[in-house]
């Protein structure tokens, strides 16, 4: 996914704020290369970001993958420059674990793993466009997935196998607790990509977590439901 999604929130958030959408690298029409598709490289991207543009006091929100970018750099950097972070829809860790109840899909082994991947490889649409329809409450219409789908292409599949591997291996629930500025979880109660009460289970781990549950929506709140997102946003960034 890339910045492109964000279309629905970038105007009424930039009113009272300043609003910088990225697309990692590899993703959208960020440069295409083979390297350095790991969750913590693309930390040090977002962080030379911000150097390069001389900005502090910032609000990560990071969308699925990118909360646990927001997470890896918590891990390298702390929470240094940042003011606040909001979480949507996302679980610090996607394989199933003993006595963890919040893996991606709501059970995901290492079989399911390396099956999605070759079908990714070998057959993309026919994963990846199951996978986009999932991430809605409601199935949107084809050609909207078609839309969707073509978005992620702008991503080479080594790089989307790439990161996706890293992701999935990623174990970030010891990073919480050093997340200590306030934190703001978007989560969809319909969601499923992440069922269940991940959100009350994060806000009980965040040192400084506040829920906004969006009953309407699943995996992207964002998007399905953008005038309450927006506002829920807006709010959390004056508070």
């Amino acid at each position: 996914m890339n910045s492109t999604f964000w279309g629905q929130n970038v105007g009424a958030l930039s009113e009272s704020n300043r609003v910088i959408t990225v697309d990692l690298r590899g993703h959208g029409l960020s440069g295409k290369t083979d390297d350095g598709h790991t969750l913590s490289q693309y930390a040090r991207d977002v962080r030379i970001l911000l150097e390069h543009l001389q900005v502090s006091d910032v609000s990560m929100v990071g969308w699925s993958m990118g909360t646990a970018v927001i997470l890896s750099y918590v891990q390298q950097f702390g929470c240094d420059l940042l003011r606040s972070a909001v979480f949507v829809d996302q679980s610090p860790r996607f394989l199933d674990g003993e006595g963890w109840e919040f893996p991606l899909l709501g059970g995901y082994s290492t079989t399911d793993l390396a099956v999605f991947a070759q079908g990714v490889r070998y057959a993309r649409p026919s994963v990846i466009k199951p996978f986009i329809a999932a991430c809605f409450a409601e199935t949107p219409p084809d050609e909207v997935i078609d839309a969707v789908y073509a978005e992620t292409t702008k991503m080479a599949t080594s790089a989307a196998l790439a990161i996706w591997y890293d992701m999935a291996y990623a174990d970030l629930r010891p990073v919480l607790p050093a997340l200590t500025v306030p934190t703001l979880l978007v989560y969809g109660a319909r969601s499923k990509i992440f069922p269940g009460d991940l959100d009350e289970w994060l806000a009980g781990r965040l040192p400084k977590a506040q829920v906004a549950r969006f009953d309407n929506s699943g995996h992207a709140p964002f998007s399905e439901e953008p005038d309450k997102f927006n506002e829920t946003l807006g709010a959390f960034l004056r508070s």
